[in-house]
């Protein structure tokens, strides 16, 4: 979300851009990327990350989502990918999973 906004009160001549990410959005993205990493790559603990994929999704979908929860399965994630982290998608993953940790003030 952008949006220009007049935050600097009392001077009209000053714009500030405010730009809030949606945490949710990440967490959806890191699920698409897990389940590309699935269709590229078929790791043996292939039932795990699809379930760390579920959990994610589960938890954007939310309307108060518990980020201690989100925290573990953000923190599974980077240890079910770890094996292919040399790979591109594995690259992918970790840097998505990060990102949404630094989100939720945990990276």
């Amino acid at each position: 979300m952008h949006a220009p906004s007049q935050l600097a009160i009392g001077n009209r001549d000053v714009e500030q851009n405010l730009t809030v990410g949606r945490t949710d959005d990440k967490l959806i993205t890191v699920a698409d990327a897990l389940e590309a990493f699935l269709a590229e790559q078929a790791p043996a603990n292939a039932d795990e990350v699809r379930r760390l994929a579920l959990e994610l999704r589960e938890a954007a979908a939310l309307p108060e989502r518990d980020d201690n929860r989100v925290k573990v399965t953000l923190a599974s994630i980077i240890g079910a990918v770890a094996s292919s982290a040399g790979t591109e998608i594995g690259e992918q993953v970790t840097t998505l999973v990060l990102d949404a940790m630094r989100s939720l003030g945990i990276g």
